[in-house]
C-alpha cells in the first residue's frame, strides 16, 4: 500500500466511513468498517491513553467498539465517497 500518514487516515475517518484491511500484531488479517464521525460515535467516557505516533484509534461500526491499529499494518484502505462535514 502507498505510504500514507496517520494524519491522512484520521482526516479521512473524520469525514467518511472507511474500510481497512490490516495485519494485527499476531499476524492475522482483519477487515474493519470504521469512522470518527461524531454522529456514529458513542459517548466518550474515561481518560484517553497515550499511544505511539504510528497508531490510529477508530470506531469499528460493525463491532460497535473502539479499535487501535498500527499504520504499518494497513494493507488496503478505501472510503465511501459521500463525506459528512
Amino acid at each position: 500500500m502507498t505510504n500514507r500518514t496517520k494524519t491522512f487516515f484520521v482526516n479521512r475517518l473524520a469525514r467518511s466511513i472507511c474500510f481497512f484491511t490490516y495485519t494485527k500484531k499476531d499476524g492475522t488479517t482483519r477487515t474493519v468498517r470504521a469512522t470518527l464521525q461524531s454522529s456514529y460515535l458513542p459517548p466518550i467516557t474515561g481518560k484517553a491513553r497515550e499511544l505511539p505516533k504510528h497508531y490510529i484509534t477508530l470506531f469499528d461500526l460493525d463491532a460497535g467498539q473502539w479499535r487501535t491499529l498500527r499504520t504499518q499494518g494497513i494493507r488496503d484502505f478505501a472510503w465511501l465517497e459521500k463525506e459528512v462535514y
